[in-house]
């Protein structure tokens, strides 16, 4: 690698140690993609370290990629727990910016959660996740209602730990697969649910029973 580059990932990483919210993206994703001569980064190799600033990850080839937080609350067997994951300012396969639901179903089995009170980083099993809730309003994962979707359909749903929740599932489907049971059966991991005080993702490995509501029933 050339003294060029080792220049600006130094520049880089001074400018996240003290929390400048300059963000030089477009030499970062060029290097992810091999541009600059070398091997594509993997960015699931990458490790998260605590900055001034904004969240960081640095990579063992000393590339770091900005990284910002979301606050979620999570269900699981043990009781509920508050805190912020970490999302990547873009995904590893295009320039869009990751969102929650893309960490839940990426390849990483433990997702590192930030205790906003005591300060220190968990490291969360996804599988142990019963269900999660998106707590800030702004986030785009929130949005939803108001797009286009073929389908839409109140239901309850009942998960392993006991918690019971109503809300809509909206999505696309052709008339022949528009089933309740045919959107339930598709390969994701996690079920989105729109609720009214926010979104929610039930892992589909701790649903006990998902019920399809009238409208007299809602």
């Amino acid at each position: 690698m050339n003294r060029v580059l080792w220049g600006l990932i130094l520049c880089l990483a001074i400018l996240g140690a003290f929390g400048s919210p300059v963000q030089t993206h477009f030499n970062l994703e060029e290097a992810a993609h091999g541009q600059f001569g070398h091997d594509p980064i993997d960015y699931q190799d990458l490790i998260i370290v605590e900055t001034g600033g904004a969240g960081m990850e640095q990579s063992d080839s000393g590339y770091v990629v900005p990284k910002r937080t979301l606050a979620v609350e999570i269900g699981e067997a043990r009781g509920k727990q508050r805190g912020e994951l970490f999302l990547a300012q873009y995904r590893d396969h295009d320039a869009q910016p990751q969102r929650i639901g893309d960490l839940l179903e990426g390849t990483r089995h433990f997702l590192p959660l930030k205790d906003t009170q005591k300060g220190d980083v968990r490291i969360v099993n996804r599988a142990a996740i019963v269900w999660l809730r998106v707590t800030e309003t702004n986030d785009s994962d929130q949005g939803g209602l108001d797009e286009l979707f073929d389908c839409r359909q109140r239901v309850r749903v009942v998960t392993s730990i006991g918690a019971e929740f109503e809300g809509d599932l909206l999505y696309d489907a052709p008339d022949a697969r528009a089933r309740v049971v045919d959107y339930a059966n598709r390969p994701s991991r996690f079920l989105r649910l729109h609720l009214e005080e926010g979104m929610l993702f039930v892992n589909k490995d701790h649903i006990v029973e998902l019920r399809e509501l009238g409208e007299d029933e809602s």
